[in-house]
């Protein structure tokens, strides 16, 4: 692959990257019902377990999109291996 196909598959998953970050934001709880769900756990004894932050998941695949689009995108990395 060269030219404009890599530099758009570059493009792409650079986006890719905080768009997972942004659907792990829409499917986190809201606070209101995490304020709930805390609130009936306190009340059972295990305390506090719900967080509206993402899982770790999430961020961790917009890291890895961005650095696979880094590593598309530019083209010195490819001199590196195919020495």
């Amino acid at each position: 692959m060269s030219g404009m196909p890599r530099r758009a598959l570059g493009i792409v998953l650079i986006i890719a990257g905080p768009a997972a970050v942004a659907v792990g934001f829409v499917n986190a709880p809201t606070a209101s019902s995490c304020n709930r769900i805390n609130d009936l756990n306190r009340a059972l004894g295990p305390g506090a377990t719900c967080s509206t932050t993402p899982s770790v998941g999430y961020f961790a695949a917009g890291a890895l999109l961005v650095i696979a689009g880094l590593l598309v995108l530019v083209p010195w990395w490819r001199r590196l291996v195919e020495d």
